[in-house]
């Protein structure tokens, strides 16, 4: 699932900013707030106007597209809506020198001592002891 949103975020970002436009995709790491990637592109940019208004479902910024050469609007809502449900956080800002840069950010899970992991339940089947067996 979260393959796939990459997938979706990297294809809408090619298609937004368009081929001879330079992106780059980083894996960051922020130790207080939690890891993440960024998507970065030197294309037209996104107006702050309808930055917020992408991740909504079926809102296309060229209304004038047709089928052919649009999408149904459902592209980012699909990213937005992966990252959420994995508690995690997508937003997007101006690129220095022009372009959009979309940052997608998840928690880091908190630090367990080894005993505890034990008695995290995993299955939801009872676990097998040797003598079971």
């Amino acid at each position: 699932m979260l393959e796939n949103a990459a997938c979706e975020l990297l294809e809408r970002t090619c298609d937004r900013a368009g081929r001879s436009a330079q992106i780059r995709a980083d894996a960051i790491h922020r130790s207080d707030d939690g890891d993440g990637d960024e998507v970065i592109d030197h294309g037209e940019g996104i107006p702050p106007q309808i930055r917020e208004k992408i991740f909504q479902r079926f809102w296309r910024a060229d209304t004038s597209r047709t089928r052919e050469t649009g999408g149904s609007g459902l592209g980012l809502s699909i990213v937005a809506s992966v990252v959420e449900a994995l508690h995690g956080s997508i937003d997007v800002s101006e690129t220095a020198g022009g372009g959009a840069t979309f940052r997608v950010s998840f928690p880091l899970a908190k630090q367990r001592d080894a005993a505890e992991h034990l008695l995290i339940e995993t299955q939801p089947l009872p676990r097998l002891r040797p003598e079971d067996l």
